[in-house]
C-alpha cells in the first residue's frame, strides 16, 4: 500500500508538471496495474492470516431412549468451500476412560455450503442395549470431504 501511495505522489506531480493529456492516459492505465498487483498483494496477505476454518459441531445433547443412548445436535460448515460425504464419528467411554463403542453417522444433509448448518445423530444402535449403561461420556468428530 506505501508503494501505491508512493507511486500516487509521483503520478500527481506529473500531472501537474507536465499537463497534457497523453501523459494522463498512459497514467490511468498504469494506475489499473498497480491497483490489481496491489489487491491480489491484500488478498494473499488475508488468506494467509485466515484460517481455513472446519465444519464444526456447534451444539450437542445425550439422552437415552429405549435402552440406547443417543447424541444429538447441529454442525456449521466454516470453511471456505462447499463439503459433502458428511458424518459424525462417536465414541463412547466408560467411567475408566476404556472406548465402549464407535460409531459413525451421516449429518442430515449430505453437503453444506460456506456457513450453512445441519443437523445430526448418532447412536448405539446395533450394539448390546448392555453398552448403554456402560457409557459415561463421549466425543464427537466431524468428517467430510471438501469440494
Amino acid at each position: 500500500m506505501k508503494k501505491f501511495l508512493n507511486w500516487l505522489k509521483i503520478t500527481i506531480a506529473i500531472i501537474i508538471f507536465t499537463g497534457t493529456i497523453n501523459s494522463l492516459s498512459c497514467i490511468v492505465i498504469e494506475t489499473s496495474d498497480l491497483i490489481e498487483e496491489t489487491t491480489d498483494e491484500v488478498k494473499t496477505e488475508q488468506q494467509k492470516e485466515e484460517p481455513a476454518g472446519k465444519v464444526e459441531i456447534i451444539s450437542h445433547q445425550s439422552y437415552i431412549e429405549n435402552g440406547y443412548y443417543y447424541v444429538v445436535g447441529e454442525i456449521q460448515n466454516n470453511t471456505r468451500h462447499k463439503v459433502s460425504h458428511i458424518e459424525i464419528a462417536a465414541t463412547f467411554f466408560d467411567s475408566a476412560g476404556q472406548v465402549v463403542v464407535t460409531t459413525t453417522n451421516p449429518a442430515e444433509m449430505y453437503s453444506l455450503h460456506p456457513g450453512r448448518k445441519s443437523q445430526y445423530e448418532v447412536n448405539n444402535l446395533g450394539e448390546d442395549q448392555g453398552t448403554t449403561g456402560r457409557i459415561a461420556r463421549y466425543e464427537l468428530e466431524v468428517l467430510y470431504v471438501s469440494e
